[in-house]
């Protein structure tokens, strides 16, 4: 008898009761009851299904530890108990089942250590993953016994000891995850024993992250099998450079040995690895240019190079990678223009990091291409050049970082598009103009940086502009007004007014045209002797419509009023 099909989230509540062990229920074969939503403790009746082969009550919320009368299920051949909250040791009992061939108990709160003779006493283990608990002491070395071994995930506990020296004799494996275990710290586990996996032709996925190793990365790393697909080396101290050879792992879609000692360069045959979609060999020290070839590897979807110490320009190359979501080249010592075939890749949609490099030229106005992207960094560069108004068509930009570059001219209006914007630094330029008032209509953004450039006039009052800790203007020596807070000098009441004020062009204009009309006006009603100084006042108002300071030129108000007050005058000496 088979019951099979409840594998689906319900209300099913607690596994409590007497239905577990109903006499019909004695030939069952196969329980399957995971992703439900059942709670409470495993029923000890459990134990009483003596046919059982398959038992499945993973993705649960089930607490409680794990009965040792499981360990009656003399012919069960999978026990997955993943995703659930059950806390405990493994109850002895089950080492004895020989016929388990999946050992699943991945993500809960399991303790303790396993057997040294793991692998003798269940020979037929073929998917052992207890990935992601609090299990301790050593892995057994006895699990080279169970040859027919697939995967071997223990990542994320805290195992210790040496690392089986015999697990290139599994010629089945296809699945290594030790991450997250703090192995290195016996100093017999070093990087090298990566030579022995040679041997496994099946193996697809490597994971050896956070287990604080060391040494050099073999050669024979570029021997590993061709099938296969993610590598995760990071987080530890391997050093050492790339193996030339890297181009032989044809089939891997992730690699990633970021945050170790690497140095030397990337290898140019890694442009072979044409199915790669996530390149991570951040925080090490490479050195040497970034090759042209990584520009074969369209599919790429994922590249950090970040804090290395590559030099040479950005290979226009990587505009190839159609599919590119994230490009972080930050904090190397790349030099050049920004090539506009990378910056206008509209497939970027997480992030473009550039930040601390030596850079030059201008951000090219591609950059507009890229409207769903969430991050731009270009910070801590020589750019120069105005900031381009396409930036405007960015519309799900989260944060602009420009700071620290020569970039000129004004701030875009088109910035108070950027209806998704948080945080934008233009601090450390040679921006001069106003503060386009377009930015205190973004509702979203808390952090706006102008400080140290030549900005000048009206601060704005309005949206990020009136809470003091969002913002900064300092070292803008002639900004005016604003909120009280920043103590700026009140503006003149040209700018104040501005509504009302003309230039002082137009007013001369203005006031000449007038002045003639009003002396024709004058000649008609005038005694010849008074003329004289009726042109006298109104090139007095002349003079001062085209003062040099705009604060002390006279409002077009005040021209008004001031030639009615002069025809008053002379139309009574007439």
């Amino acid at each position: 008898m088979t019951v099979v099909g409840t594998e689906k989230k319900n209300e099913l509540g607690s596994m409590d009761g007497p239905y577990i062990s109903h006499p019909c229920l004695s030939n069952l074969i196969t329980l399957g009851l995971n992703r439900n939503n059942f709670t409470g403790e495993v029923p000890l009746s459990l134990g009483n299904l003596s046919s059982l082969r398959i038992l499945g009550l993973s993705r649960n919320n089930l607490h409680g530890s794990i009965p040792e009368e499981l360990g009656l299920l003399s012919n069960l051949e999978s026990l997955e108990l993943s995703s659930n909250n059950l806390s405990g040791t493994i109850p002895l009992q089950l080492y004895n089942i020989s016929s388990i061939q999946t050992f699943s108990v991945t993500n809960n709160l399991l303790s303790g250590s396993f057997p040294p003779n793991l692998g003798l006493s269940i020979p037929n283990l073929k998917f052992f993953s207890v990935t992601t608990n609090r299990f301790s002491g050593s892995i057994p070395v006895s699990l080279a016994n169970a040859s027919g071994l697939v995967m071997i995930s223990a990542g994320q506990n805290a195992f210790t000891g040496p690392v089986p020296p015999n697990l290139g004799t599994l010629q089945e494996l296809e699945v290594l995850d030790f991450g997250g275990n703090p192995l290195g710290t016996d100093k017999s586990n070093n990087i090298s024993f990566l030579s022995s996996l040679t041997n496994c032709t099946n193996l697809q996925i490597l994971s050896l992250s956070a287990m604080q190793l060391e040494g050099a990365l073999p050669s024979s790393f570029a021997n590993l099998s061709t099938t296969l697909t993610s590598v995760w080396l990071d987080e530890n101290y391997i050093s050492g450079s790339i193996p030339v050879g890297i181009g032989n792992l044809v089939s891997l879609s992730y690699l990633t040995v970021a945050t170790n000692l690497l140095t030397g360069s990337i290898p140019d045959p890694i442009g072979k690895l044409t199915g790669l979609q996530e390149l991570c060999l951040h925080n090490n020290n490479l050195s040497g240019i970034i090759p042209s070839s990584i520009g074969n590897i369209t599919g790429l979807s994922i590249l950090f190079l970040t804090d290395n110490r590559l030099e040479g320009s950005i290979p226009a190359s990587l505009g190839n990678c159609i599919g590119l979501q994230v490009l972080d080249l930050s904090g190397n010592g790349l030099s050049g223009e920004i090539p506009k075939e990378v910056v206008g890749l509209s497939s970027l949609s997480v992030g473009l990091g550039l930040a601390g490099n030596y850079l030059t030229g201008s951000l090219p106005s591609e950059v507009g291409n890229l409207k769903n992207l969430a991050l731009l960094l270009v910070s801590e560069n020589r750019l120069t050049g105005e900031i381009p108004s396409t930036l405007g068509n960015c519309l799900m930009l989260e944060s602009l970082n420009m700071k620290g570059n020569f970039f000129e001219g004004a701030i875009p209006s088109t910035l108070g598009q950027l209806k998704s914007i948080q945080a934008i630094d233009l601090s450390r330029n040679n921006l001069s103009g106003l503060i386009p008032s377009s930015l205190g209509k973004l509702r979203l953004i808390t952090n706006l940086n102008l400080s140290f450039n030549m900005l000048e006039g009206d601060v704005p009052n309005e949206g990020v502009f009136t809470n003091i800790s969002e913002f900064s203007v300092s070292n803008n020596k002639n900004l005016c007004g604003g909120t009280m807070a920043l103590m700026l000098p009140a503006c003149p009441a040209e700018i104040t007014r501005k509504q009302k004020r003309v230039s002082s062009r137009t007013v001369i204009i203005l006031a000449t045209t007038l002045s003639i009309s009003f002396i024709l006006f004058l000649a008609g009603i005038c005694a010849i002797f008074l003329i004289e100084e009726c042109l006298l006042s109104i090139l007095r108002i002349g003079v001062l419509c085209s003062a040099e300071m705009p604060r002390e030129r006279m409002d077009i108000n005040d021209v008004l009023m001031e030639l009615q007050r002069i025809r008053n005058a002379f139309a009574t000496w007439s």
